[in-house]
C-alpha cells in the first residue's frame, strides 16, 4: 500500500506544513510535464489522480497521458 510518512522528508525544511510536504511527494511522483501545485483545479480533469496512481502503482493506470483533458468525466 502507499504510504506518506511525515518526517520532514521530501526535500522539504523542517518548517514545511504537512500540506506543503504532501504536496512535495506529489510533485516528485509525477513527471513534469504535468506540473501540480495546488490541491483543486490542478486535478480537475482527472489526469493528475491517473499518473499518480500509475506513478505508485506502475502499470495500474499506464494510460493516464492519453486521456483527453477536456473530458473530465470520462478520465
Amino acid at each position: 500500500m502507499w504510504k506518506f510518512e511525515d518526517n520532514g522528508g521530501s526535500g522539504s525544511g523542517k518548517d514545511a506544513t504537512s500540506e506543503q510536504k504532501l504536496m512535495s511527494w506529489i510533485q516528485e511522483k509525477l513527471p513534469a510535464e504535468l506540473p501540480i501545485t495546488n490541491f483543486t483545479s490542478d486535478w480537475n480533469d482527472g489526469r493528475a489522480i491517473g499518473a499518480l496512481v500509475d506513478a505508485c502503482a506502475p502499470g495500474l493506470y499506464p494510460d493516464w497521458n492519453d486521456r483527453d483533458p477536456k473530458n473530465a468525466l470520462e478520465n
